[in-house]
């Protein structure tokens, strides 16, 4: 820095340099009372006398072109402070944001990153730079200068952004002014170095080698070779060639794929060794582009990075995968895949994502997607999880240092035989560490399923209790039925003696499931307790190890020195004794992990449970709906005998035969012989539980229908199902048989009769606005017992005026009303819909 340029500018303090070139400096400037801060560059003190027209007039441009470029991946020019704009500089003064985070080469200089960056890093970075480039070719400017000093890191709030840097070389470049690319030589276009004229795909070759670099560490073509040295290999290499290295025997070979050292999925690698080959073409007018000549590199990288990919991690085999997915895709297709890479079969695989949820086989691949790098789906085998035996894959320059670890190799070598050692030992951390994921992932998605279990053992639990109660209380309205029914001798004994074989086969089911119930809560209690255990008794190894931690530290410490071993050194030949010795230890160690009798036994176990689980569940399931059946036998029976006292009740009225207490008010209508012919409705045994249109709930796991034969069902349209609209048409009934015997002066009813007048009345409406329906869409309203009079009708219900007429009967019918008020508020329906305004009051 020239002592001419002060520290400080008013409210301005210059801290220090960012960057020097062979003119310019670029300095970093904060301000006092705040916190902005600025990038300016300038030129030097003096330089500008050494600078010709022509290169003072790109300075200049430099200037024009960022002043008016507006890019989130460009360098934003920032307006001068007026303070600032009295530093003395010939030549104007280039402001701009500060990127706080280095650039490109001090991260790629990182010995983690000695083999690349990692993806998530590598898909940003391409991604960045990309439409950076496309952004300045849109607005007719060529950078011409890509390389990883001129791309810099800034954070925002969705992280690390990549932006460009140092336009200077953006215009016309002759050949004369290639003598000013001191240090920029490796990553120019072969036709920068030759009198062809040039195009824009001069940064498609640029883009290409950086690309090339951030994936693998390195650049693609002879990385150790001045630019003249390695065009003369390089100009041979077919259009599918994308990289050339030297082996140790110094023969130069060529390849078609990117060096597997490298951090990024096998989907991603195969799409960037496909983009590259359209970026490094050699011949520049085919270069980026299609067989129609049309430039595709930033559609084509767009689709790459685009790519939905999901990254599997198969706990069998040990072993990464990753598949380019789409939402559509279907998960038995991933299924095919992985058998194919890992021979585990389909039918066997248990697919658990990253948060502990096992995925449905008919599912679809869009669950599987997390947007990261990190695995998103983990593959078992079902209902095993042993730790596998696979013996660890060494890079070849990893296998020659370990089996000839006193051997001296030149410092080129040496430095990448180091950086291999790294990354494998990155690798094998990786794996270990993503294998105990899973082994915790497995813990957690038998925890979920235990939590699932219970929850179901918890749901039959309230079932059972629900139906005891309920049973209870049927059981006491059946006492109350029968002893009431006897005593005002509404019914025969065969009556009873049916009520109570419903009863029976009730009370047999109830005593069954009880007993089904009370061995699976105990089983439940048992595997939710092995659970529980080992949660809280993970194996102490199931946590990072600070020994394979501490190896990779020192392997990375040993690369750094390499590293930095001072130029004069680097022709001294040294052997890699201290980095085989870290390799040797760290294997040693996982070897001692994977292989704990601790972890073993603890893996067991928690298979023994989650099998254990996936039996028991289906189990429950089975019996939670057979207590649900159960519940609707016995409000059925307990409906049925109700109506059946009712129809008892009305059928003693209608022949006149019931007459309690000799009461003369008691109208008695004798039965003709007709009518004799048709009996009042008794319940009958074949009838089902379930009819066509309203079929019982469909039971898991293939449990099949199981009914009671004496069962009367809610959901039948011939039951004889009691609701306010058929009460109120069985009133109008009344009424109008009524009318036909005044009229005709017979005693008895005349059907004929009422069979043209019921024409005009929709029979099936009491059965579809009543029980079934009501019951069906959860309304209290169908299900409950109404007695009001038919509203359209001004004649009185005959029936009502023949129970309000007797008070003995009136006395029954209160009771039977109150009866089934209990038996409803026990099954939890609205009772407020009974009307009881048809009863008098008593006031004796």
């Amino acid at each position: 820095m020239s002592f001419e340029e002060p520290v400080e500018v008013k409210n301005w303090k210059r801290e220090r340099v960012l960057g020097s070139g062979g003119f310019g400096t670029v300095t970093l400037w904060r301000q006092k009372n705040g916190d902005e801060t600025i990038a300016l560059k300038k030129c030097r003190c003096g330089a500008d006398t050494l600078l010709n027209t022509k290169q003072k007039e790109r300075w200049r441009k430099e200037v024009e072109i960022m002043q008016r470029l507006n890019h989130p991946n460009v360098v934003r020019a920032l307006p001068l402070p007026e303070d600032l704009a009295k530093l003395p500089s010939v030549l104007p003064i280039l402001c701009m944001e500060y990127c706080s985070k280095g650039d490109l080469r001090q991260l790629l200089n990182r010995p983690e990153n000695s083999c690349g960056l990692q993806e998530n890093d590598v898909r940003k970075l391409i991604q960045n730079v990309s439409s950076a480039v496309s952004y300045l070719h849109s607005e007719k400017i060529t950078h011409r200068d890509l390389k990883p000093e001129n791309i810099v890191l800034a954070q925002n709030d969705s992280g690390t952004i990549y932006k460009l840097i140092d336009l200077g070389y953006a215009k016309e470049l002759d050949q004369s002014s290639c003598t000013s690319f001191v240090g920029t030589l490796q990553y120019l276009a072969p036709e920068l170095f030759t009198n062809e004229k040039y195009s824009s795909s001069v940064d498609y070759w640029s883009l290409g080698l950086v690309s090339h670099e951030v994936i693998t560490g390195i650049r693609p073509f002879l990385p150790n070779m001045a630019p003249v040295a390695w065009m003369r290999y390089v100009k041979q290499k077919s259009k599918d060639h994308i990289c050339a290295y030297q082996t140790e025997k110094g023969k130069i070979e060529f390849s078609s794929h990117l060096f597997p050292q490298n951090h990024i999925s096998s989907v991603l690698k195969k799409d960037m060794e496909d983009w590259l080959k359209l970026v490094l073409e050699w011949d520049p007018k085919k270069r980026g582009k299609n067989s129609n000549g049309e430039v595709i590199v930033f559609n084509e990288i767009e689709s790459v990075l685009a790519k939905k990919v999901v990254r599997v991690f198969c706990m069998v085999t040990y072993v990464k995968l990753s598949y380019a997915v789409e939402d559509s895709t279907p998960l038995s297709l991933l299924r095919e895949w992985i058998e194919n890479d890992t021979k585990v079969p389909a039918r066997e695989q248990e697919l658990v994502l990253a948060n502990g949820q096992q995925i449905d086989s008919n599912g679809l691949l869009g669950q599987c997607f997390n947007g990261t790098s990190q695995e998103s789906l983990f593959v078992f085998r079902q209902g095993e999880l042993v730790i596998p035996v696979v013996p660890p894959n060494f890079p070849h320059l990893v296998a020659n240092i370990l089996q000839s670890p006193h051997e001296k190799l030149e410092y080129v070598f040496q430095r990448r035989a180091y950086s291999h050692a790294v990354f494998f030992l990155q690798q094998e951390s990786k794996l270990y560490k993503t294998f105990l994921m899973g082994c915790k992932l497995k813990l957690l998605s038998v925890v979920l399923q235990c939590q699932k279990v219970v929850r179901e053992s918890q749901k039959i639990t309230d079932q059972s209790n629900a139906i005891t109660a309920l049973r209870e209380l049927c059981v006491d309205a059946y006492k109350f039925d029968a002893t009431q029914a006897q005593r005002a001798k509404l019914s025969t004994k065969t009556d009873v003696v049916y009520w109570q074989r419903q009863m029976d086969v009730l009370n047999n089911k109830y005593s069954d499931l009880l007993s089904k119930t009370q061995v699976l809560t105990v089983e439940t209690q048992k595997v939710t307790k092995l659970a529980r255990k080992l949660q809280s008794a993970q194996p102490s190894n199931m946590k990072e190890d600070p020994v394979l931690n501490s190896s990779l530290e020192t392997g990375l410490g040993l690369l750094d020195r390499l590293r930095k071993r001072p130029a004069s050194e680097r022709s001294s030949l040294i052997d890699s004794k201290e980095m085989a010795r870290v390799v040797y230890h760290f294997l040693k160690q996982r070897d001692v992990l994977l292989h704990d009798q601790e972890q073993t036994t603890h893996l067991k176990q928690l298979i023994d449970c989650e099998n254990d689980l996936v039996k028991l569940l289906p189990k429950l399931e089975d019996l939670s709906h057979r207590l649900s059946v159960l519940k609707l036998e016995i409000m059925n029976t307990n409906r049925e005998r109700q109506r059946s006292v009712w129809d008892l009740l009305k059928s003693s009225l209608a022949d006149g035969a019931y007459s309690p207490g000799g009461s003369p008010s008691t109208p008695n209508y004798p039965l003709s012989s007709h009518d004799r012919s048709h009996p009042p409705y008794r319940s009958h045994s074949s009838r089902n539980l379930y009819s066509e249109d309203h079929p019982p709930p469909v039971p898991p796991h293939g449990l099949s229908h199981f009914m009671t034969a004496s069962s009367l069902s809610l959901f039948n349209p011939c039951s004889p199902a009691v609701s306010q609209t058929s009460l109120n048409q069985s009133s109008q009934l009344a009424a109008v048989s009524q009318t036909s015997l005044n009229q005709s002066s017979q005693p008895a009813f005349d059907l004929t009769s009422l069979q043209q007048q019921l024409g005009q009345i929709n029979l099936s409406n009491g059965i579809d606005s009543g029980i079934a329906s009501g019951y069906a869409k959860g309304s209290a309203k169908g299900s409950t017992l109404s007695l009001a009079k038919y509203s359209g009708s001004g004649d009185a219900d005959l029936t009502m005026s023949m129970i309000n007429e007797n008070k003995s009967l009136r006395m029954q019918t209160q009771e039977l009303l109150e009866d089934c008020s209990r038996f409803r508020k026990a099954v939890n329906e609205d009772d407020t819909s009974l009307d009881w305004s048809f009863l008098k009051t008593d006031t004796s």
